[in-house]
């Protein structure tokens, strides 16, 4: 199994749109971290599913059958205050007012991933010396 990882830079006017998208289904003041992880998560499941024909168990979060983005940004949301009131706060790399996050997919999922039409419309490919192509 051959692993790539990728940097997605994500600016702070697409987060913008992200934390609205997330408002407008009723999740309340999603934070950043928030949209974009159900940014990103949504897009590797889809990619995930795509190239196994069926969807696999996730490690991340588990939901019943609900991978609409504002179920994900509701969900994300409890589990990250969860994680950090016992573990602590957690770091993203930020660039400017964006946020670059890593994404490690087998290969053939990130070959269906970076071409999500969704990713696409938010987050942009930053490659750096990690790009293992």
């Amino acid at each position: 199994m051959k692993i790539v990882t990728k940097k997605y830079v994500l600016d702070a006017t697409k987060l913008d749109a992200l934390k609205a998208l997330g408002t407008s289904y009723g999740v309340q003041n999603p934070t950043r971290v928030e949209v974009s992880t159900a940014l990103l998560y949504k897009c590797a499941v889809a990619a995930s599913e795509v190239s196994s024909g069926s969807p696999r168990s996730s490690v991340l979060i588990q939901l019943e059958n609900d991978f609409e983005f504002h179920g994900l940004v509701g969900q994300l949301k409890k589990g990250i205050a969860n994680f950090r009131s016992h573990y602590g706060k957690n770091s993203w790399c930020r660039k400017g007012d964006g946020i670059e996050a890593l994404m490690t997919l087998e290969k053939q999922d990130m070959a269906i991933f970076e071409h999500d039409v969704l990713l696409l419309q938010f987050a942009s490919l930053n490659p750096s010396i990690l790009d293992s192509n």
